[in-house]
């Protein structure tokens, strides 16, 4: 049965076979090695010139996480586009790693599912927050928006550390009917995505990244709800940079106001004047704000505690 089954060829359409490669973000090379099969059979099934066996077919389905019978259409299924590539790295700009690409395809069932569910419980769709636009002052609203949670700083800071933040904010997102999951992704590929265009709104915070990085990543996807801007970052890695898109510096800008508030980073601030630069007064402030270092030294330039060229030396 098994030799059967290896030497069965099927009839697949290549255009659906080079959809699923190409959508799967796998190189050919790496695809014939792992079927132990050369690259120039994986071309010819996706040029129609050659088809695969059973068993190959089935190998490959496994390898690119795609349902062996979507291999049987006639044509390649309609999938909801990318997010927009919202990433300061622009010689990436467009290419996602195989985990983002398969993490957006989950996340956009997961969505799917979701609004299946509260459309059967007579639940709403839409996020239970307002929009807004670049144009309206992103410092205000993070401001807004913190009291709102009813986040003060006493209660910022009695969180007992930066997991209790995350869980704690994700729940006061998620009261907004705002779902937010955790997946994991190349850092360097991509810290968090958001997908506003279709509804449920979803938030998506890479669970491999630090956890004060994903506090400040949940609310800067936060910020493109808000925008109702679909989109895909690295948020921390646009901190401190000054040719950033302007959603990307909206966005920044309103979780860096609504974490850490300019009379808060102020009253911080200038308690350690002298030292803020050092690494103990860093860590001493990052642990009671639960925030990374790197969004304190942004906080400490925008409030002129600090100048360019020191917070791109600490960077």
């Amino acid at each position: 049965m098994d030799k059967k089954r290896g030497s069965f060829r099927v009839e697949v359409k290549p255009e659906v076979i080079s959809w699923a490669v190409s959508s799967s973000g796998w190189q050919v090379s790496d695809i014939s090695e792992h079927l132990g099969v050369e690259s120039a059979s994986v071309r010819a099934w996706m040029s129609g010139k050659a088809t695969p066996s059973l068993r190959q077919l089935e190998r490959l389905a496994e390898l690119i996480k795609r349902p062996l019978a979507v291999f049987f259409l006639p044509k390649p299924p309609r999938e909801a586009p990318l997010p927009k590539d919202y990433r300061v790295s622009p010689e990436r700009r467009g290419e996602f790693d195989r985990e983002t690409l398969l993490a957006v395809r989950k996340t956009r069932r997961l969505q799917r599912l979701s609004r299946e569910l509260l459309e059967n419980q007579n639940k709403g769709v839409r996020p239970e927050i307002g929009a807004y636009s670049v144009t309206d002052d992103s410092h205000e609203l993070g401001n807004r928006f913190r009291d709102e949670f009813g986040i003060t700083d006493q209660v910022q800071k009695k969180w007992r550390d930066p997991y209790d933040a995350f869980n704690t904010l994700r729940g006061l997102i998620e009261s907004r009917n705002i779902f937010v999951f955790q997946m994991h992704m190349p850092i360097n590929d991509a810290r968090g995505f958001v997908l506003v265009d279709e509804l449920p709104a979803v938030i998506v915070v890479n669970s491999a990244d630090q956890i004060e990085a994903r506090v400040f990543t949940l609310v800067h996807e936060l910020g493109h709800v808000l925008l109702r801007k679909t989109g895909i970052n690295t948020p921390e890695a646009g901190l401190g940079r000054g040719r950033i898109d302007e959603v990307e510096r909206w966005c920044n800008g309103f979780a860096a106001e609504f974490l850490v508030p300019g009379k808060l980073a102020k009253g911080e601030f200038s308690q350690h004047e002298d030292t803020l630069l050092e690494d103990e007064t860093l860590r001493r402030i990052s642990k009671s704000l639960k925030v990374s270092k790197s969004m304190l030294l942004v906080r400490m330039k925008d409030s002129g505690f600090i100048e360019h060229r020191e917070l791109q030396s600490a960077l």
